[in-house]
């Protein structure tokens, strides 16, 4: 029998590009990240079962919620009604609490390009992310063969990538072991979901080591790039009401994303796109 959270919570997963609590769960990092086993984070779907307060963060996270945005409020807004019950929730709580963040900030459009980013993904596990940051020369290697869906050789790879070639033979021998690459006959590896829209796993949910070394090698291959465009502004704007063009700015730039190419041209080149918001001061 479904509940208020069940549903919600079905819904939220299915619109962050999961379409089976299995994979969800699974790819997500399972119970390391969530805390919870699979068989009980099937329960709350089946609404057999309420989460602890506790554990609401961490489903919020992995379901690539924004904290305070409209999701986040709405899974929240599901876990109390259903824990309260409809009738308490209705005659107590309701009357204390605004709905209005629940109205999502997403335009038809954006909502349409959200979907179409969502299902044509490939999930990194845990283990598999591990993997690639195990090193810089695995991490440039990773971006190169993801993002091509050709066949390489440590020897072509190095070339292209300005690394030497044993590093790439390394490299390409981390993948491998990850299920990141494939090798055929000829010794030519090939990153089989290269064609897809790569994530990583939610950061706020691993190892502080592993966004540090994440920050380290961005920060280190973009100070050897060249800036080709940049853009900013200054805002005054509430901070609740701002907080809904959070989900809006990560799919914007996500969408950056529909313009990537899978075979090398002569113009073809890796970019780093970014986009902060800072807060300035309290006026």
């Amino acid at each position: 029998m479904s509940t208020v959270f069940s549903e919600v919570l079905t819904k939220l997963r299915r619109e962050a590009g999961f379409p089976t609590a299995y994979g969800f769960y699974h790819a997500t990092g399972g119970t390391p990240v969530l805390k919870i086993s699979y068989r009980r984070y099937l329960f709350l779907e089946q609404g057999r079962n309420l989460p602890d307060v506790g554990k609401l963060l961490r489903l919020s996270l992995a379901l690539r919620l924004v904290p305070k945005s409209s999701g986040a409020n709405e899974l929240v807004l599901a876990w109390l009604r259903t824990m309260a019950g409809e009738e308490t929730y209705s005659n107590i709580l309701q009357p204390l609490i605004s709905e209005s963040a629940l109205a999502s900030g997403m335009s038809p459009m954006h909502k349409t390009v959200k979907r179409a980013l969502a299902e044509n993904k490939y999930q990194l596990t845990l283990a598999q992310f591990r993997a690639v940051l195990a090193d810089r020369d695995v991490y440039l290697c990773f971006l190169g063969v993801s993002n091509d869906m050709g066949f390489w050789s440590a020897e072509s790879l190095a070339g292209v990538l300005k690394l030497e070639k044993k590093s790439a033979a390394k490299a390409l021998k981390t993948l491998l072991d990850a299920g990141i690459v494939k090798k055929d006959r000829r010794g030519l590896y090939k990153c089989p979901f290269a064609s897809s829209r790569i994530v990583y796993p939610h950061l706020n949910l691993v190892e502080t080591a592993l966004r540090e070394k994440l920050e380290a090698y961005h920060k280190e291959l973009i100070a050897s790039g060249k800036l080709s465009f940049m853009h900013g502004c200054v805002v005054r704007a509430d901070s609740a009401a701002f907080r809904e063009f959070y989900p809006l700015m990560a799919l914007n730039i996500s969408t950056a994303q529909t313009y990537s190419l899978q075979e090398r041209t002569a113009k073809s080149a890796l970019y780093w796109v970014e986009g902060r918001i800072v807060k300035l001061r309290d006026i």
